[in-house]
């Protein structure tokens, strides 16, 4: 009822999903749960759990949930945290046998080609969220498995988020970034 009304006063609509950073699914399914090889779950900030974006259950429950948004009438499904988990203890992962010779950037791609493709056949829009250190930084990009270029590629809207606090000091020539918020938001834009 909401969206109608939402639609009646001519309000475009956007669903928002948090992807793979979900401690509810990795409870209720930790098979589908991202592991280190260790075989422990991966939690950025304390217990919030992450799942394997390499798993077909997970890409199908996410797809599932989009679809779902877009029958209620949703104009655009934006995921955010489609992405691997950032941090200490992130870097050994036990990815699975779907992500056999492939990159974090597969994982990532992948889903979103799959999303994509679902939504399009409901006449849906596509959008993601992306660190904005993958603009510039090709190394941050395959840790956090997003690759600007194929992103951008597969998606219709990209939204960059683009933090000063996480540029390194130096980045864009300027001594410490987040002291200089405008310069690094206007040098990350010019740059993508």
């Amino acid at each position: 009822a909401l969206v109608e009304r939402l639609k009646e006063h001519g309000i475009y609509t956007i669903a928002r999903i948090v992807a793979f950073k979900d401690p509810v699914l990795a409870e209720a399914r930790p098979e589908l749960m991202l592991k280190r090889t260790d075989g422990t779950g991966v939690a950025e900030s304390g217990d919030l759990y992450w799942v394997n974006p390499f798993e077909h259950g997970v890409r199908d429950y996410l797809t599932e949930i989009a679809l779902a948004a877009a029958d209620i009438g949703f104009d655009e499904i934006q995921v955010d945290y489609v992405r691997f988990p950032s941090g200490k203890g992130t870097g050994d992962l036990d990815l699975g046998p779907s992500a056999q010779g492939k990159e974090r950037t597969d994982g990532i791609t992948e889903f979103l080609e799959g999303l994509d493709k679902a939504l399009k056949e409901k006449g849906g829009w596509l959008s993601a969220d992306v660190f904005g250190v993958v603009i510039t930084n090709r190394s941050d990009g395959e840790y956090l498995g997003q690759d600007y270029v194929r992103m951008v590629e597969t998606v219709d809207f990209i939204c960059p988020m683009i933090y000063p606090s996480h540029y390194v000091n130096g980045a864009f020539n300027l001594d410490v970034p987040d002291a200089h918020p405008y310069e690094t938001v206007l040098a990350a834009l010019a740059a993508s």
